[in-house]
């Protein structure tokens, strides 16, 4: 082994079994002069750099490193001279420019006078990326918004992040290591079930009742899981949680409010409509005794009592969260709903037929509301310049459009007046009315029933200038989709 001057670089080792020995090792071994010239290297070391021994002949030691990391070399050179020892972790640099991360160990000695350093190089790539990925996961851990622990397979814990200690009210760690996991519930007996199901299955996903320091509770959702091994054994195991107090308050007050529209309904629906049937029934008795006009004008008026009544109840109910999601074609249930709607001369159009996903009985519903809205309000020669959920206009050969909107929903529109921007957010609001013949519950039930599906109800102007509803984040059907697959949550 020659370097470029042709001198043999072998001839400061001896003897021959060691050079034959360092030739055979993986880690990189070489020696070079205080001033940087290079008297030995072996194999491994052009072999993982990619250069010639000629070239490594010609280079000072600093030139394998990152620019970077050249000082941090020069100054463990420096320390090996002067103590005799130094270590360092470092970049290489290959000749094709990759980037590996070795770590060098260096001593010094003389040989004739001569001032050398000896040195071996071992690749900690692999090492230093566990490294990362660990301190990755430790981040993580710690920077994470929910509370987490890690206990051993004997149920004390043994790590917490900030978090966990935020919920629980807890300053430092050591207040809480060592603690069985069943301390910081309500019902310890239910927390060790937890335990022992998480060690049988692997996993649990639930509901608790959690106790702080200060002994006050909130309710926390967990998951926990078992930590294992390449081998699959368990190491340990591991939970997060999130405080769910608001989110259970609400569910209550959302409960109360159900309950609450459930008995108003029921009070609509039997304790005035049965005396409504009772006077409707007794005024046919009188108009079969009795003539004239103000009977005409009672029965119109309980008439109205009815259609109220009927509104009313619809509003209650359709206030309420869809439970379940099906299939919907639009284009069957809005025709469907045409039908259900005195139109007179209006006419529907509907596009190609698509799919959503909806409460088919509520979407009949909301289709009926705006046809009734549009066939009622609008006309394509109207007789006056406002328009909403109360002001008549005639059907004068009015048309009604359904079709898809884009990727997102569906829209409603006509080729009416329109509705002024002004009014637009007041036309939804329940009891809006600016006509003795209206309810204001029309619309008021399209926005509750959208608001049902978590859809995002909007009016604009049609391309005519009438009304246009628009329905987005609506669950669309996939083409891809088979009518029985149910959607993606």
């Amino acid at each position: 082994m020659d370097d470029q001057n042709g001198e043999d670089r072998t001839s400061i080792l001896s003897p021959a079994g060691v050079v034959n020995a360092l030739q055979a090792v993986d880690e990189l071994f070489y020696v070079f002069t205080a001033d940087g010239k290079f008297q030995y290297w072996n194999d491994a070391l052009s072999r993982e750099t990619g250069y010639t021994d000629a070239t490594i002949a010609a280079m000072d030691p600093v030139d394998f490193f990152v620019a970077e990391d050249r000082e941090l070399i020069t100054d463990a050179i420096d320390r090996a001279l002067d103590e005799a020892y130094a270590r360092v972790e470092a970049t290489l640099e290959t000749e094709d420019g990759d980037r590996l991360c070795y770590e060098f160990s260096a001593v010094s000695f003389t040989d004739d006078s001569t001032e050398l350093l000896a040195g071996v190089g071992r690749d900690i790539t692999e090492r230093k990326q566990r490294e990362e990925e660990l301190l990755i996961d430790e981040y993580t851990i710690e920077s994470a918004l929910s509370g987490i622990a890690i206990a051993n397979l004997d149920g004390e814990l043994i790590s917490v992040n900030p978090s966990f200690l935020e919920l629980w009210g807890y300053e430092t760690e050591d207040e809480v290591l060592g603690k069985s996991v069943t301390e910081f519930w309500k019902r310890p007996e239910e927390a060790a079930k937890v335990a022992s199901s998480v060690e049988e299955t692997g996993q649990w996903n639930g509901e608790l009742l959690a106790v702080r320091k200060d002994s006050t509770t909130f309710h926390a959702q967990c998951s926990a899981s078992t930590v294992t091994d390449n081998e699959g054994e368990p190491l340990a195991l591991m939970s997060s949680f999130v405080d769910i107090t608001a989110r259970k308050k609400r569910e209550r007050e959302l409960q109360k409010q159900t309950e609450q529209l459930d008995e108003f309904a029921s009070v609509v629906s039997h304790d005035l409509r049965n005396p409504l049937n009772v006077a409707m029934g007794r005024l046919h008795l009188a108009q079969d005794e009795y003539g004239g006009d103000h009977l005409t004008h009672v029965e119109t008026a309980l008439e109205r009592m009815e259609v109220i009544i009927e509104d009313t109840l619809v509003l209650a109910q359709q206030g309420q969260k869809v439970g379940k999601s099906e299939l919907v074609q639009v284009q069957q249930i809005a025709h469907r709903s045409w039908e259900m709607v005195d139109t007179g001369a209006a006419t529907l159009e509907v596009s190609d037929g698509f799919g959503i996903y909806a409460d088919q009985g509520r979407l009949m519903h909301l289709f009926e509301n705006l046809f009734r809205n549009a066939v009622e309000h609008g006309s394509p020669n109207p007789r006056s310049d406002t328009h909403g959920d109360a002001v008549e206009h005639g059907n004068d050969g009015i048309t009604v459009r359904v079709g898809r909107l884009d990727d997102t929903g569906f829209y409603v529109e006509d080729d009416g007046p329109g509705i002024p921007e002004e009014n637009r957010t007041k036309v939804l609001e329940a009891g809006y009315s600016q006509s003795s013949d209206g309810t204001g519950f029309g619309l008021a039930i399209v926005n509750r029933i959208a608001d049902a599906h978590g859809w995002t109800l909007s009016i604009t102007d049609s391309k005519e200038g009438g009304a246009r509803f628009e329905f987005a984040n609506v669950d669309l059907c996939d083409p891809n989709r088979t009518v029985d697959e149910p959607p993606q949550s």
